[in-house]
């Protein structure tokens, strides 16, 4: 939890409303962040955390939790959902909370109010009449015993969406709906002649790195990097009938904070610049002190950003020789040289 109002998803326990988790009968927790406390009373070995998000995953791994990418098999006692921002990753993960959840076991759906946890609750709410609804930290909770929770689950949510061309995309990845417009420019001004080693920083569920091994034939490997689970498993679908003649590497990484285990000819980028809601250019500067390390000498990155995000200092000072190839009002395509 990143905030005072997360901790709202421990009010049920905290108020006595529902049973404490014990390491003997665990609760599942869904996408607690690095800041997760459990409720007052109880042990943080009566917590079964999943996390998709790698540098929350690995904080939570130095804090002593346990903690997945996926759910883990069996049936759980309780399950604790912490309401993300996107709403589709919320109600995929109440099904599959629901699948996880012995008879008459406990659903708490929890978050801040800015994350639309208040519209989950009221949803939730016509949907488990027995339910009840907490409000405290400027968050919101619902919580209700399941008697029958294969009988409650809605038709199955997917794991992927589909969008036009035949991506599909994770629900809650960056620009699940439609092909990022940022990303669609790279493609664009990329150069003719890029050959060898390709890496994807921050490659999503894999546009850029799909279009990389269509377009360009001098490409021999592609490399996924990405911290979001749910997301580098829809870019394995993808790059799985684009990179029919380009062999593909997959890896959940936190570009931030893992030092990238191969060197390349070329790295091509669309990181990230936001931090939940706020405006974070530190992504961008890790993105690439990272490329400057791991592109052979002579090797060549290219990266789209915001026009307002002061990336040329870094560029200057990581890289040999740097500039702005191409771009619009919104967004800029940089170049550096190793």
């Amino acid at each position: 939890m990143t905030d005072a109002h997360d901790r709202i998803l421990a009010a049920p326990v905290e108020r006595g409303a529902i049973p404490a988790p014990t390491g003997e009968s665990p609760a599942l927790v869904l996408g607690a962040s690095a800041a997760w406390r459990p409720p007052e009373g109880t042990e943080r070995d009566a917590f079964v955390h999943v996390q998709p998000f790698r540098p929350d995953l690995m904080a939570l791994q130095r804090a002593g939790h346990s903690v997945f990418a996926d759910i883990p098999a069996g049936r759980f006692a309780s399950v604790y959902i912490q309401v993300s921002r996107y709403r589709a990753r919320t109600e995929s993960w109440i099904e599959s909370a629901l699948a996880h959840l012995r008879p008459g076991g406990w659903l708490v759906v929890g978050g801040g109010l800015k994350n639309g946890a208040d519209a989950i609750a009221k949803r939730l709410a016509k949907r488990f009449p027995g339910g009840e609804r907490l409000s405290k930290h400027h968050g919101v909770a619902f919580h209700v015993c399941v008697a029958d929770p294969e009988a409650a689950r809605l038709p199955a949510a997917p794991n992927h969406f589909h969008i036009h061309s035949g991506w599909v995309t994770a629900p809650g990845a960056f620009s699940a709906d439609e092909i990022d417009p940022a990303s669609r420019l790279l493609v664009e001004n990329l150069p003719a002649d890029m050959s060898g080693r390709v890496a994807d920083f921050g490659a999503g569920w894999g546009y850029l790195a799909g279009e990389i091994a269509t377009r360009f034939p001098g490409v021999c490997h592609v490399d996924l990097y990405e911290a979001d689970h749910e997301a580098l498993g829809a870019a394995k679908a993808n790059l799985a009938h684009r990179a029919t003649s380009v062999e593909a590497g997959f890896f959940w990484f936190d570009l931030a904070s893992e030092a990238v285990p191969r060197r390349y000819d070329v790295i091509a980028m669309n990181p990230p610049f936001h931090q939940g809601r706020a405006a974070d250019p530190a992504i961008g500067l890790a993105f690439i002190v990272a490329a400057a390390k791991a592109l052979k000498p002579g090797g060549r990155l290219f990266m789209v950003a915001n026009r307002r995000l002061p990336y040329e200092t870094a560029l200057a000072k990581e890289f040999s020789r740097s500039g702005e190839t191409a771009g619009n009002p919104q967004f800029k395509i940089l170049w550096a040289v190793r």
